[in-house]
């Protein structure tokens, strides 16, 4: 069974791919658009119409894909850029909406002229025009008007690109999926040949790579944001997502292979058209059976998985494990465990119906909000303390770690209870603060070190006799600032932390043990070792003069 993070990369990984088909959708549509150029520069034939006979693509159709296809590119990156800590429009997503609204004023121009003649403003003759004449038998190579509404809608689409309605719904998709619908029905006049599918009326129809080049870029904008929308749907692993990517496209290339048998074997006499069309439609319900069947264990497995997934995360969310949370990135909880309920002591329906901020201590509230901020920029927290307000009136604080899913708006939270430990660990400071002051203010000589015998305090009294101040000695060998000797062998003094460190007791040096100072003076001193408990774990060594 997949686990959270391994489900989480593979939906990152579609959508990188999602990302990189509208990118290759774009490059090959450029390409194009500028082998079609240079076809008509250097009078290349073959470049201007993919089959001899076929319409040429129109310069300006050529010129106006370049711009489209740039658009779509440009807009593949984040709508909004951060420079000098204020967020702005990126150079990118600007460059991106100027060659849409140009890519927009080109076919509405177009279909003006189509639909008032008398306006024609003649944009699609601007280029070459002393060699479109006749290009297309009598008649001159002009702009289709389905190629000019496509544009239109095009353009519109991409302008249109990062907006989203209250309805959750987004019509660049609605603008995508007509351009899709208007080159694939040029794909299959082409393919089939009917010339109704390929044009309106007498006027030039739309040229055969013009439609690859539009199915491309409907796709490629489609792609742009695969994370919002229908896209979100067709590209997710739900039920949704299997019915799309398994059983749609099986069922288009079937039908169009078992179409094209039908017309070829009716065109050559093989079948009359009423066998014709039996048979298609038998083996049309056969094939689509079949995926059904395929799409429904998938999904029957998919559902299986979805229910054991559901009952683990319910039975972990639930446990008494710690306090488990799930948030948007707009302050409110969207679930929480019965710990939550436990340790506040509010109802589960008071926590979800208001802001959590609502219930953080307000000293806490801006750090809290600077925390929600990096979270919904997709930056984990790990260690975040702030305080939460009982139904009793009392704080109790929570030390958080977070997981964010931006493209989801949601943070995975856990947090712990740490107020007791807090509380603990300021009474220990506060001893400790006391055992200094204490230290500090007595007239024997005090001198504490670690475990390793590193000197960690001095006492006034201790500052004088060993001629080192505290700050100067801290992290220092007691051996460097307090040089203790035999006063009979002038050898160094043998220290008691061995014995000290053996029974935990209070040990004395030996008698007759010389101090020297760092000025060199010497004095005669009786000292002890003796373990106190602090934070750190500290020898305290004491001395007489």
């Amino acid at each position: 069974m997949k686990g959270f993070m391994q489900v989480r990369h593979e939906v990152k990984a579609t959508l990188s791919r999602a990302k990189l088909v509208a990118r290759v959708g774009g490059c090959i549509a450029i390409a194009i658009s500028a082998l079609v150029l240079i076809g008509w520069v250097w009078d290349i034939d073959r470049l201007k119409r993919l089959v001899p006979g076929l319409v040429s693509m129109n310069p300006m159709t050529a010129v106006a894909f370049i711009l489209i296809s740039l658009s779509l590119l440009l807009q593949l990156h984040p709508k909004e850029s951060l420079k000098q800590g204020v967020v702005g429009l990126s150079w990118r997503f600007r460059f991106g909406q100027i060659g849409a609204i140009l890519v927009l004023i080109v076919g509405l121009l177009r279909l003006i002229g189509y639909l008032l003649p008398g306006y024609d403003a003649h944009v699609d003759q601007i280029l070459f025009s002393n060699k479109l004449a006749g290009d297309v038998g009598a008649m001159p190579n002009r702009m289709a008007p389905n190629t000019a509404l496509a544009f239109l809608l095009a353009a519109l689409s991409l302008l249109l690109l990062d907006r989203t309605s209250q309805e959750e719904k987004r019509p660049t998709e609605y603008f995508s999926f007509a351009v899709l619908i208007i080159s694939f029905f040029g794909l299959v006049g082409y393919f089939f040949g009917i010339k109704q599918f390929i044009g309106v009326g007498d006027l030039i129809p739309m040229a055969l790579h013009t439609a690859v080049v539009f199915q491309l870029l409907a796709i490629g904008i489609l792609c742009a944001r695969p994370n919002q929308g229908l896209m979100a749907i067709i590209l997710s692993e739900g039920p949704s997502g299997v019915i799309v990517s398994r059983l749609f496209p099986g069922v288009v290339f079937a039908l169009g292979v078992l179409s094209w048998l039908r017309y070829e074997l009716e065109h050559t006499g093989h079948l009359d058209s009423k066998t014709g069309v039996t048979l298609l439609v038998v083996t049309s319900i056969l094939l689509f059976g079949a995926l059904m069947a395929k799409a429904a264990r998938e999904i029957s497995l998919l559902e299986r998985t979805g229910r054991q997934l559901q009952r683990d995360r319910d039975l972990f969310f639930y446990q008494p494990l710690g306090l488990f949370a799930v948030c948007d990135d707009r302050g409110h909880f969207l679930q929480i465990n019965s710990a939550f309920t436990e340790q506040l002591g509010f109802l589960q329906e008071e926590l979800l119906s208001k802001p959590f901020t609502k219930f953080v201590h307000p000293d806490d509230i801006q750090h809290t909000f600077a925390e929600l901020e990096a979270l919904s920029q997709g930056k984990s927290t790990a260690g975040f303390e702030n305080r939460y307000a009982t139904k009793e009136g009392s704080w109790r604080i929570f030390s958080w770690r977070c997981y964010p899913v931006p493209e989801e708006k949601r943070i995975y939270a856990a947090a712990q209870d740490v107020t007791e430990l807090r509380a603990a660990e300021c009474a220990l400071s506060d001893s400790e603060r006391h055992l200094d002051i204490t230290l500090r203010s007595i007239s024997e000589a005090v001198l504490c070190t670690d475990l390793e015998g590193h000197v960690t305090r001095l006492n006034l009294a201790a500052e004088k006799l060993a001629g080192w101040r505290q700050g100067e000695a801290i992290g220092r060998s007691f051996d460097e600032v307090f040089q203790i000797i035999d006063e009979g062998t002038l050898e160094s003094a043998r220290l008691p932390v061995a014995d000290t460190l053996a029974d935990g007791g209070v040990h004395s040096f030996a008698e007759h043990t010389v101090l020297t100072s760092r000025d060199g003076r010497q004095y005669s001193i009786a000292g002890s070792c003796a373990p106190i408990q602090t934070i750190s774990s500290e020898w305290c060594w004491f001395f007489e003069i």
